[in-house]
């Protein structure tokens, strides 16, 4: 493999004037620019110019002037004074856009990584009820009868209980069989169905799998979906893990009891995130449409005195301290509008084998990591090394692909691309500050596929990527490196494709602490680990071999610094039993189930605890913030046994059943 330094301003990279430049940048918009975004979505166009624009999601300080963007920055959600906001910015105004930039402020690319606005008038619809539930996923089988209202003397279903289901594909108004679909005038992009549209639907085709492609509404086209079953578990009515693991001593002839609870019968608004033309898993875009989506929410609900958001959803990628874009921008948000609840679930990653951690002593090298990249990889491959130490500045790192036995060595402000033949195979940069760590030195690796889906590009060698950080300063120097998510999505056909860090020996390269989900270290939301409702499972823990009644997969913290305890917050039951696993809940038909495991599905779970719980206290001045809500939420379900999984357990657990 041949090695190219790609300098600033050169043709190869000319949205860099400087080297200086490249502390400010996002890493993964450099590798979109140098492979001509091939391993991402299309890029949406301007409907009136017709040019080529790119989603971000930015934070800007104080002296933020709309007046100095006009021109380079389409932003549909920005409080006045500065502030966290998503918009456009044109392709050929990336270098206008960024130089126009104060120090501090960041910007991040929302472009799923997958192959392949208008200006803001606020809406004066909102729903008028003192509690809703937000969930932000993918497929939602909307139509389904678990998410209607019920006669309390008949027992049968009515009118639908999704108030709003926007979704975030920027195609949906092109794909509109029907014009059912209507643009979302405070949003900039997508579509949406109102909840009288949805009865309109339900009323002229109760088939419901004829009901969807009517609308032209694939997420919800097979026979079930991630979305779907998350819906049904937080807010379904009846609640469907009501006698999970034997909790409850409901009766379960008893059909009148089964509507209890608020959760099971309040307003639900529901964002699909971006699904063509395929799902992105990597949470590359997460950026971008989860922030934009609890906008959505909030203009839905203006008028409802609490509201609860459930998100299963996220990353391996990322800081984990905090301080990332996404994660800064949520907990802004959260102490700005004190009546919304965010629920996380944690991540399944404690065995993913994707987190590795060095402790390397001044003027030598860190033991190398072996990066196994797997063959028939259709997506490109990032690691990212985060560095902490006064000796960043001067540290390197050393990669040798596969097969070869040369290493190269790229130091802090270099960016080198790997390629035969001209194509890149992989780039490799250094910055001491990027989006999603301000003031952070970061080392970026992207790989090309290892199988591109089309001719047009070189495929990256598959084996182990050796790579090796040096520390060249005269103080110790400490790395997280990670390997972000490439896991195919729920219902895909073929085998895993993820990569991960191989020796399979005692002494592996992985470590399993410090693996939540990228947003789930954030200081105001709710993290979610998963249990099994009943047995255990022997399994090798930070206190050696035990049976232990967390899941194997369930996720690792310490997270957010500030928290006081280990994380995550809670845990709530994600399979049955250890042989007997995942949790059954809907599919996206009516009278139909499945069971999906993870701690996805322990999350909801969590958000029906809370919606009932917030219900008591809305009439209630003041009404409970998000930390209060999550003092009382550990405080009633307290678990002694939390201190021997630390990490993992969670300072509370939570039991399902027949809610309070």
């Amino acid at each position: 493999m041949k090695w190219t330094r790609i300098n600033p301003g050169s043709a190869r990279l000319r949205r860099l004037r400087t080297a200086a430049a490249l502390d400010d940048y996002d890493p993964y918009l450099i590798w979109a620019d140098l492979t001509k975004f091939a391993g991402f979505s299309k890029l949406p166009k301007d409907p009136v110019t017709g040019r080529k624009q790119i989603p971000v999601a930015a934070q800007f300080g104080p002296s933020y002037r709309p007046a100095n963007f006009a021109g380079t920055f389409t932003a549909p959600i920005l409080r006045a004074g500065g502030g966290y906001c998503t918009g456009l910015v044109p392709a050929d105004k990336l270098v206008e856009f960024h130089d126009l930039m104060q120090p501090g402020d960041r910007f991040k690319m929302g472009l799923p990584a997958i192959p392949e606005r208008s200006h803001i008038t606020f809406s004066p619809e909102s729903i008028p009820v003192p509690l809703a539930i937000g969930i932000i996923d993918h497929g939602l089988a909307f139509a389904h009868r678990s998410f209607r209202t019920r006669d309390p003397v008949t027992g049968k279903t009515t009118k639908t209980r999704v108030q709003w289901l926007w979704d975030q594909d920027r195609d949906r108004l092109k794909h509109n069989p029907g014009r059912y679909w209507r643009k979302v005038r405070d949003m900039g992009y997508g579509g949406e169905l109102d909840g009288s549209r949805i009865d309109e639907l339900i009323r002229a085709c109760p088939d419901e799998s004829r009901l969807y492609r009517k609308i032209d509404y694939d997420p919800a086209y097979g026979r079930y979906s991630h979305g779907t079953h998350i819906m049904d578990v937080a807010c379904g009515g009846p609640n469907p893990l009501r006698d999970v693991g034997n909790f409850s001593n409901a009766d379960p002839a008893d059909t009148t009891r089964a509507f209890e609870g608020p959760a099971s019968t309040a307003p639900i608004i529901a964002v699909q995130l971006p699904y063509r033309p395929a799902k992105d898993t990597s949470g590359a875009s997460l950026c971008v449409h989860v922030y934009d989506a609890m906008s959505y929410i909030a203009r839905r609900t203006r008028m409802v005195k609490q509201v609860v958001v459930n998100l299963s959803d996220g990353a391996f990628g990322g800081p984990h301290d905090g301080s990332s874009l996404l994660e800064s921008a949520l907990d802004k948000f959260l102490v700005d509008n004190p009546k919304f609840t965010l629920v996380v679930a944690a991540g399944n990653a404690y065995e993913a084998r994707c987190h590795a951690q060095r402790s390397i002593a001044p003027h030598s090298a860190g033991k190398p990591l072996d990066w196994r990249v797997l063959p028939d990889d259709f997506t490109d491959s990032f690691q990212e090394l985060w560095l902490q130490g006064s000796g960043s500045a001067t540290a390197s790192v050393s990669v040798r692909p596969p097969g070869e036995t040369t290493s190269k060595t790229i130091r802090m402000g270099e960016i080198w691309v790997g390629h035969e033949g001209g194509e890149p195979l992989c780039c490799v940069l250094g910055t001491m500050s990027s989006p999603n760590g301000p003031n952070r030195g970061t080392f970026f690796l992207a790989l090309a596929p290892t199988r591109p889906l089309t001719k047009a590009r070189a495929p990256a060698p598959h084996g182990v990527w050796q790579v090796t950080a040096r520390n060249n300063s005269a103080v110790r120097l400490n790395l997280d490196a990670r390997i972000e998510r490439d896991s195919p999505a729920l219902g895909d056909r073929g085998p895993s494709r993820q990569s991960y860090f191989a020796d399979g020996k005692a002494a592996s390269h992985a470590a399993r602490a410090k693996t939540l989900n990228s947003v789930a270290t954030g200081s105001q939301s709710i993290v979610v680990g998963g249990y099994f409702a009943k047995g255990k499972y022997f399994q090798e823990t930070a206190n050696g071999n035990r049976l232990t009644e967390v899941a194997p997969y369930s996720s690792s913290g310490p997270g957010h610094p500030g928290a006081g305890y280990d994380a995550p917050d809670v845990s709530a039951p994600s399979d049955e039993s250890p042989v007997m696993r995942g949790l059954r809940a809907a599919a996206n038909r009516s009278g139909t189930s499945v069971r999906l495991t993870g701690t996805s599905v322990a999350a909801p779970i969590v958000t029906r605890r809370v919606a009932n719980m917030l219900a008591a206290y809305t009439l209630l001045p003041p009404p409970p913030t998000p930390g209060h809500v999550k003092q009382k939420l550990i405080s009633d379900h307290a678990h002694p046994g939390a201190t021997v999984e630390g990490p993992r357990e969670g300072a509370g657990r939570i039991k399902p059943g027949q809610e309070p």
